[in-house]
């Protein structure tokens, strides 16, 4: 069983494609199962209330 629960994402700012994209490559990569997933910004950490405006969770 080929599987991958960890991708990256437009949302978290340090990657690109969109979540099909994702898809249809796990699909192509004869993936049985994925997860789309993310690491989150961390806004708390600095003066600008969202500092990263094309991120979301």
């Amino acid at each position: 069983m080929s599987v991958d629960y960890h991708t990256h994402h437009y949302r978290c700012g340090h990657a690109t494609g969109v979540m099909d994209d994702y898809v249809e490559a796990a699909i192509a990569a004869g993936l049985s199962e994925i997860g789309l997933s993310d690491h989150s910004p961390i806004y708390h950490l600095g003066d600008d209330p969202h500092p990263r405006p094309g991120t979301a969770m």
